[in-house]
Parts: C-alpha cells; structure tokens; sequence
C-alpha cells in the first residue's frame, strides 16, 4: 500500500480547537490512509487543567477515521519545543515526510490529497525546502496554475517536508549561518532587495543573539539562499487561533485570518509551470501585505550600514563589551508590549 503523509499535532489544552481541527481533517477522502501523531502534552499549571481533561476525555473515546492514531500522553510538561520535537522525531522513523499542523487550523477536504501529491512531485526539487498549505489573502496571478513558489514568506499553518531538508534547516537555521551571511555584502543586499520585512528581522534576530527555527527565520533562510515554498493560490488552511489562545498570534488582524474562505472544491490535482518566473511578481504581491513598521526599517538599515562601514567583528566586539544584547532586548520587550 503506498504510505501517506503522516500529520503530527501536538496539543496541550484547547479541546474545541483540537476537535476542529481533526474533524476538518477527517473529511478528506484520503484520511483512512493517514496516520496521526499527537503529543498531548501535561498542563503546566492549574490553569490549563479544564481544557487538559477535556482533551483526554475525547482522546481516550478514541479517533475513527484515519489509517492510525497514535497518541503520546506526556505524564509531565514537555513545553511546545519538547513535545514537537518528539512527535517529529518519532513520525521521521518511519516516514520520508510529514505534515506538522498545530491544533488551531482547519483544513479543507483537499488538504491531504494536496500535500501528498505536493510531497512527491517535488521532493527531488533542491529548490524546494517545504508545502504549505495555508495561502496568503492576497490576489495571485492568473496563469492557469493553482500553486506558487514563494522565497521570500513562509507559513507555518499546516506545512509538509521531508526527513533531509528538516534536518538541513535544523542545522542551518541559526545564529552563526545569520552572522556568516552578514558578512557578505551581496547576500545582504539580496535579502534586501527580496523583502524589506526580512531583512528587518534578520538585522533584529543577529542583535538579540537568538535564531530559531520559526516561519519568519524559514523565510529568511529562503531569501538568502535561494530556497522556495510551494503554497496553493486559494488557502487550503484557516488559522482560528486568532482568538487569543494562539502562542504568537496577536488580533490586530484578526479579521483578515479567521474570517479567511478556504478551498471547499474537491481536489484536481496540482497545476503548475516554471514556477520560478513568477518569483518576483510573487514578491511584489506578498510584500504589499508585509511591511514593516518605517522606524524598524529605518532602524535596520540604519544598524546594518554601521556595521558595513566598521566591519562585522568590531562591530560586535563593541555590541559585546558594552553589554549591547541586553539593552537591544530590553528595548524590544517594551516596545513589543506597549
């Protein structure tokens, strides 16, 4: 039999969500071949508890529907790192790709079929680092396709890769590959050039010292090293955790995301062409929706031209001896809560 795309869900305390979520996914024709992780994580404190029991109340009914539900019951708080980082570990011994989604999406019945046919097709793509499955609210060119190619944005609501290109950004994603690109002048400007919002948050993420593996540092990554995502022209996701129980999600733009149509039609297969023409029309598009604050653009390009001017390695001996860090991070804090 041939082996689906596995989806991993960590979950902690969200119930209707995490209900929504599964129901969404078990709508597809493709769900009695796809097989589920969840990592059901240990409430943290008492406030997590109510929606921690009714969560275990649904698992231990038992999930129909799908290929196979395996579900990893923590019996203490793994946090999101720990406990996504277990479900991959795990869904990666016995599959070449998975799809990670978090339990606040949910998908359209043509999901998993897209991400299955997405997986293979491009899975010797060097290019290609990752499927999403959510698409941006935005007006994409009409030319008989049905996907597009981003490099310069990245979305984490519902997204696929493989075992080798995880492990690469795993390795790659960090403070020292952000350093290194600093240095070089052509990169920068490439990045730059690409999307002012990245650029910004690579300048940001190299001052606070700390470079994760998140969409926005994906995003960046791409931009630098001429990777791309392939995401569908009408979203196949909708984020509803816009309701203020998501980690990151703030609600300035909360009807843009969670009043989102998603793509309600069955599946017809994926319809593209050299999707690396449309790059820079695709640039233009998404960087009409992401644009970052004037003073942080003007922040960023401000910082990055000092450090051009005097070298990245005085630059940071003198951030480093004046204790620099602390007060960019301080500075970021507060101007993030006010």
């Amino acid at each position: 039999m041939k082996k689906y795309v596995p989806v991993i869900i960590p979950t902690l305390n969200r119930y209707e969500h995490l209900y929504r979520c599964i129901e969404s996914l078990r709508r597809s024709p493709v769900a009695e071949f796809t097989e589920l992780y969840i990592g059901f994580d240990y409430p943290p404190s008492e406030a997590y508890v109510k929606g921690h029991d009714k969560i275990k109340k649904y698992l231990d009914a038992g999930i129909e529907g799908f290929y196979r539900v395996n579900v990893y019951e923590r019996k203490e708080n793994f946090g999101t790192k720990r406990n996504i980082g277990d479900l991959r570990a795990k869904a990666f011994r016995d599959y070449e790709a998975i799809i990670y989604t978090e339990d606040d999406n949910v998908f359209a019945p043509a999901f998993l079929e897209y991400m299955n046919e997405a997986a293979e097709k491009y899975k010797n793509s060097e290019h290609v680092l990752a499927i999403c499955g959510y698409s941006y609210p935005v007006s994409w060119e009409k030319d008989g396709c049905n996907v597009v190619a981003s490099d310069t944005f990245f979305s984490a609501w519902g997204w696929a890769t493989w075992r080798d290109k995880y492990y690469l950004l795993e390795k790659e994603i960090n403070i020292d590959t952000f350093i290194m690109s600093l240095g070089n002048t052509g990169m920068v400007n490439k990045l730059r050039n690409k999307s002012i919002k990245d650029f910004c948050y690579f300048i940001s993420s190299i001052l606070s010292g700390t470079v994760s593996i998140t969409d926005i540092s994906i995003s960046v990554y791409m931009a630098l090293f001429d990777k791309v995502v392939i995401l569908p022209k009408i979203s196949l996701v909708r984020n509803e955790g816009w309701d203020g129980t998501g980690l990151h999600c703030d609600d300035y733009k909360n009807d843009i995301y969670t009043g989102q149509m998603i793509d309600e039609s069955l599946y017809a297969g994926i319809k593209d062409k050299d999707l690396y023409e449309s790059l820079p029309k695709n640039r233009n598009i998404l960087n009409g929706l992401f644009q970052p604050d004037l003073s942080w653009k003007i922040r960023s390009v401000l910082i990055y031209n000092i450090i051009k001017i005097i070298s990245p390695k005085r630059f940071f001996a003198l951030y480093n001896k004046f204790d620099l860090k602390t007060r960019y991070k301080k500075l970021k804090n507060s101007k993030h809560n006010t």
